[in-house]
């Protein structure tokens, strides 16, 4: 027979402040994990613009300890009940064992969306697509260099339409320019010379892969830009216009998911050039702002070469 003693140690209950703890990490833990899901598969219920809510790590152990006492608290509990001995943990699981055991199970499945989500697509800020669904394409930018001086036309397919252009964009012909090695162009329309042929686009739909890029922090946004530009082919003189227009702009963030589009952007945004060159680099930049870094897999492009006739545009939109 057990004494007295033994059956009141196995009686006392829990201390209230233990139980709270267990529910609210819990219910914490679920609804962080259950936002992650919906934000980062494409529900976007209006926080944090479409990037899924993360949480710090010293978080995730309370949230790993929360659930597996819950759990283990359940078990436990429904295991005694069963077999007529109840104890202290029937009386200080207050939410009931069943649904201890379901919080505690979210906490962990909480834990582990937030330790290895980024290996399946979730909770890594953003998903393959725009989030609102329709990006405006800012100043994107053409280059001409032909092998000698000749007359150039060129047309931007672009369904939603323009909001700026520069020189003047004449509707079904585009521009007619004269252009000359060094890349200078002499719009015939108004005799007036420019460095490139600029326009800026209307809100349009458009699907980025944005599990694939770099994270970019605001203190390395130069170096990453200048260094990541050279590479893919942008020279020296095209590299610094892209820096002047975007550095600013991205440093606005602490980081930055770049992703730099192209046979995606390049089929929504045909480019016709009379006469047709040799060699074309379309670099058009998708970037997302971070609150937190993310893990995504880098981006890798062929090497460029300019032969012949060559035609450089770049350009970009935030998401």
């Amino acid at each position: 027979m057990r004494g007295p003693g033994f059956c009141q140690q196995q009686s006392k209950p829990e201390t209230s402040t233990r139980r709270l703890v267990i529910l609210v990490a819990a219910l914490v833990a679920a609804t962080v994990a259950l936002g992650n899901f919906l934000l980062a598969t494409g529900f976007n219920v209006g926080y944090g613009d479409g990037v899924p809510w993360h949480i710090a790590p010293q978080f995730g152990a309370v949230y790993l300890v929360a659930g597996l006492y819950a759990v283990l608290a359940g078990a436990i509990a429904i295991y005694r009940t069963s077999w007529g001995r109840p104890g202290k943990y029937t009386r200080n699981i207050v939410i009931g064992p069943h649904l201890a055991i379901l919080l505690g199970a979210l906490a962990l499945g909480g834990c582990c969306l937030f330790a290895f989500g980024d290996s399946v697509g979730f909770a890594q800020g953003v998903a393959d697509y725009s989030p609102y669904g329709t990006s405006q394409l800012l100043k994107p930018v053409i280059y001409l260099y032909p092998l000698r001086v000749e007359t150039v036309t060129v047309r931007v397919l672009y369904a939603p339409g323009f909001s700026r252009t520069r020189p003047a964009y004449i509707p079904e012909k585009g521009w007619t320019v004269l252009a000359r090695p060094d890349g200078t162009l002499e719009d015939l329309a108004n005799d007036k010379t420019y460095p490139y042929l600029y326009w800026e686009g209307n809100p349009g739909q458009f699907v980025f892969n944005m599990h694939e890029g770099f994270v970019v922090s605001s203190g390395n946004t130069g170096t990453f830009l200048r260094t990541q530009l050279r590479t893919m082919g942008l020279n020296p003189a095209e590299t610094d216009a892209f820096l002047s227009y975007w550095g600013s702009r991205l440093r606005q963030d602490r980081y930055n998911l770049i992703h730099f589009a192209t046979t995606g952007y390049a089929s929504r945004v045909p480019l016709q050039v009379d006469p047709a060159p040799e060699s074309v680099l379309r670099v058009f930049m998708v970037y997302e702002p971070l609150a937190h870094p993310v893990r995504v897999t880098p981006q890798h492009f062929p090497v460029f070469h300019r032969r012949g006739f060559t035609v450089v545009e770049w350009g970009g939109t935030r998401i």
